[in-house]
């Protein structure tokens, strides 16, 4: 969260903050149950591109090491 925005008042987001693992069963549940207007989207969405530049990143430290090899 930026210092620009107001707190949220979602409390999925608040969540999110708290216990992290608990924010992770918790959104799981709500996508396997397709209750998608509970989910807290901003930061699935933040998760989901954050486990995209870890694996890239990952990709590329393995390539660079085979063809240093």
């Amino acid at each position: 969260m930026t210092a620009l925005q107001p707190p949220s008042t979602n409390p999925a987001e608040k969540l999110y903050d708290r216990d992290y693992l608990e924010w992770i069963t918790t959104t799981a549940a709500k996508l396997r149950s397709q209750d998608y207007t509970q989910v807290d989207w901003d930061n699935l969405i933040e998760e989901m591109e954050d486990m995209g530049r870890r694996e890239r990143q990952s990709l590329e430290v393995s390539l660079q090491g085979v063809t240093e090899a």
